[in-house]
């Protein structure tokens, strides 16, 4: 086990690896809407299976499209959540869509494929799920993780917009772990800059 938790630590975790922990979160919130919706273990088991198998195709279908799966867990950012956002309304928007048309104009001979509270139910609780999993992933590489590794104090001289670029990509580093100690600038304005407010806070202590 601390084998592999030390190699995920050094590289970034599998694509495969992702999405198959995505869809295990898409049945475990469909198992949860049909008990919320209390049609779990009540009517055609038939019936259960063709809803699980078309939100089951939504979902990888929407999963593949928006990549939900491509971005790294340990840097979860906006960029992600807009997808697992995106990745997730669709399937509901599209089903409602398909429901509406079958009600209508009795497509397929029945109602609805989906129950819209079932659909909904679905998604909802796998967007939470799948967001709840990237922040405790980036927290648990924050907090945890990275902490463990060989720490080195540098310095960077710029305490301008080319350092703040310089700390940034220093802070993403996925081999080491580096210490700002201080910025040198020739410019006595920006000693008391943004850029350097963290540092200070820290000697201060």
């Amino acid at each position: 086990f601390f084998k592999v938790i030390g190699h995920y630590r050094r590289n970034l975790v599998p694509r495969w690896l992702v999405f198959t922990l995505d869809l295990m979160m898409f049945v475990g919130s469909f198992l949860l809407a049909k008990a919320l919706a209390r049609d779990l273990f009540i009517g055609d088991f038939s019936v259960f299976v063709f809803e699980f198998l078309t939100l089951g195709f939504a979902t990888v279908v929407s999963f593949l499209v928006f990549g939900t799966f491509k971005g790294m867990l340990r840097h979860s950012g906006m960029s992600d959540a807009y997808r697992v956002f995106m990745a997730c309304a669709s399937p509901v928007v599209i089903c409602w869509l398909v429901n509406y048309v079958c009600y209508n104009f009795n497509l397929f001979n029945v109602r609805y494929l989906v129950p819209y509270r079932v659909s909904f139910m679905t998604y909802a609780s796998l967007f939470a799920g799948m967001m709840m999993f990237r922040m405790l992933c980036q927290r648990l590489y924050n907090d945890v993780l990275k902490h463990r590794r060989p720490m080195k104090n540098i310095v960077i001289y710029g305490a301008g917009a080319a350092g703040m670029i310089t700390a940034s990509a220093l802070s993403h580093d996925q081999l080491n772990e580096y210490n700002i100690v201080a910025y040198i600038d020739d410019d006595v304005m920006k000693v008391m800059a943004d850029v350097c407010q963290d540092v200070c806070k820290k000697y201060e202590k």
